[in-house]
């Protein structure tokens, strides 16, 4: 079936990364061609550790994925995906039960499709997918690019996060922790072995879990749509992308007198 061109419009153009992780090559291909066609910019895998080694290199705003990868669970991945980065994810089932779609949307998957694919609908789901991509990006360079070009004040001693806005975030221990190791070097990478010492946990994938558990909490903590200025670099460590200054100690006059600067 001929699919109509689908019209970009100028916010579009900077948004239509997508990464196909599909051992099925013939599907990939016919994937890939048809997305190229509507003008995405398409790398295709056949594995988990091709999409790890996709995203050390660059960055993608769409991830579909086979749910039975030849070396990992497409769940496992969707769920890494989830916590570590802002794309947004469709998996793809040979044949999908109830519990089966229920297992992707708990791992974070945006949309699931059964094989055979008919293509129209899966080019309709990536357009859906894509509005709300642009939608969250135009939002991010309006209205939040504040939080990322004006200073975040963090108290250690109060376990005290001030947005901004002037928004108060209490945090735990390990969640101030972990951004006065990031506050330290400001717009650099702190890398992952740095903070698993900071944070007292082992450079396994039980450490692993536990450092992106604490990423995931923070940033959500922090914003429920995660758009914050705590970024993922190349799943090598982690960076904050705005001016921050720690504060030791609470200091009421003090903060009031930030807050209010943040505010004017």
């Amino acid at each position: 079936m001929h699919t109509p061109p689908c019209r970009m419009t100028d916010n579009e153009s900077f948004a239509r990364k997508v990464i196909i992780a599909e051992d099925d090559h013939e599907l990939s291909e016919r994937l890939a061609e048809t997305l190229r066609n509507q003008k995405y910019e398409v790398t295709v895998v056949t594995s988990a550790l091709g999409v790890f080694r996709a995203i050390s290199r660059q960055g993608f705003d769409l991830a579909i994925i086979d749910r039975f990868l030849p070396d990992q669970d497409g769940c496992v991945l969707t769920s890494y995906l989830r916590a570590n980065t802002d794309m947004r994810i469709l998996v793809l089932f040979e044949v999908s039960s109830v519990d089966d779609r229920l297992a992707a949307y708990t791992s974070g998957a945006d949309f699931c499709l059964d094989k055979p694919l008919e293509l129209p609908e899966l080019l309709a789901i990536v357009a859906s997918l894509f509005r709300l991509i642009i939608s969250r990006k135009s939002k991010f360079s309006g209205e939040h690019k504040r939080l990322f070009s004006c200073t975040w004040l963090l108290i250690t001693e109060e376990w005290l996060l001030v947005t901004p806005e002037g928004r108060r975030v209490h945090l735990t221990s390990k969640e101030s922790t972990f951004l006065a190791c990031l506050a330290e070097v400001t717009h650099c990478v702190v890398m992952r072995e740095q903070l698993f010492m900071r944070l007292g946990y082992t450079s396994t994938s039980c450490g692993h879990r536990s450092l992106e558990s604490l990423t995931y909490r923070l940033r959500k903590k922090i914003s429920p749509s995660m758009d914050t200025p705590i970024k993922t670099s190349n799943g090598s460590g982690y960076s904050f992308l705005a001016p921050i200054r720690v504060i030791p100690e609470k200091n009421d006059r003090f903060l009031s007198e930030n807050v209010r600067k943040m505010e004017e």
